[in-house]
Parts: C-alpha cells; structure tokens; sequence
C-alpha cells in the first residue's frame, strides 16, 4: 500500500507542480463549479425531452438514472473512505491551489473518489453505448479526460481519486445500459 502511496504522490506533484502553464490555469479553474456545466446539460436534456422523439427521452432518463447511481456510488465512498484533499493534506504551500478560496472544496469534503471526473466518464461512456456514432460522445470522452486532469492539477484530488472516479462512472453506465438493454429484450420476447 505504502508503494502505491508513494507513485500516487509522485504523479500528484509532477502534474500539479511542474506541469502549470498560463493557458491551463486560466481554464482549468472554469470546470470546477458544478453549475458550469450542470445548468447546460440539464438544458439540453430538458431540450430533448421536449421537443426528442422516444429515443432521446429514453435517453435522458437512462442518462439521468446512470449520473444519479455514479454520484451515490461516490457519496457512499467518500464517507466510507474518508480520505482528506491534497489540498488540506499537506503543510500550506506544498500543493499548488489556483482555485480562489470561494470555489475551493470544503475541508469537510473528502476526495475519494472524484465526483467530477465519476460524473463526465459516466456521461461520456451512456452516451457513446446509446449513440455509437463517434462524433457524438468524442467531445464527452475529451472533456472528461480534461475534468480529471484538472482534478490533480488543481491540487483537490489525486490520481487515484481520479482514477476511481472514471471507474465508478464507466461501469456504472456500463451497468446501467445493460440493464436497459436487458429488460427491453425480456419485454419484447414472449412469454412462455
């Protein structure tokens, strides 16, 4: 365990500390409010139920259902695990912070697993099963590799933390698109 600790602090610093640039801190800040990217996607959900067929409204539900799953999933495992931030788990200067104090995570609010980084893999990884086409879940896979890596550079996870949070969130809609898949299938087959 005490090996894994040891790389997991290794890459935190190498991205955190020697990896910053200007370009990176003027947009990394910008994925840390939940309402910066909930208002939209809830939008256009809210678009699709609207004016979508069936498909896009089943969409949206199933969507729904696999991002409210991964965040339980890492409510349950934030208080289980209890692992404090980077931020707050080093002396004061030691982890790079460029995240203003208003938009820093409480100290109260543990960090394994990420819930950014559970929450764009989730939606990424439904989206891509729901609508193969590359095209369509492309930009969710980048930008939630870049919500991950912003998690460490930011200094509120470790790798780990992100790692996890890409875990839960892939094979929660892994799970939750089986499932679907699953049920429709016994539905439409006849009884016997």
């Amino acid at each position: 365990m005490s090996l894994l600790w040891y790389w997991d602090k290794q890459i935190f610093f190498w991205i955190n500390q020697r990896l910053h640039h200007p370009l990176w801190d003027s947009l990394l800040p910008w994925l840390e409010p939940e309402h910066y990217f909930l208002i939209p996607i809830f939008l256009l959900f809210g678009v699709f139920v609207i004016f979508g067929d069936n498909k896009l409204r089943r969409y949206v539900v199933l969507a729904l259902i696999a991002l409210s799953l991964t965040q339980a999933t890492v409510v349950v495992g934030k208080h289980t695990i209890q692992r404090t931030r980077p931020l707050y788990a080093f002396p004061k200067g030691e982890v790079r912070v460029i995240l203003p104090p208003s938009q820093r995570p409480k100290k109260s609010e543990f960090s394994f697993p990420s819930g950014h980084t559970a929450f764009f893999f989730a939606l990424a990884t439904f989206t891509t099963l729901y609508f193969p086409k590359v095209w369509v879940g492309f930009p969710l896979w980048v930008l939630a590799c870049l919500v991950g890596f912003s998690r460490i550079y930011l200094g509120v996870h470790y790798p780990s933390d992100v790692f996890a949070g890409m875990v839960v969130g892939i094979l929660v809609a892994l799970f939750i698109f089986w499932a679907e898949k699953r049920l429709r299938v016994q539905r439409s087959s006849p009884s016997s």
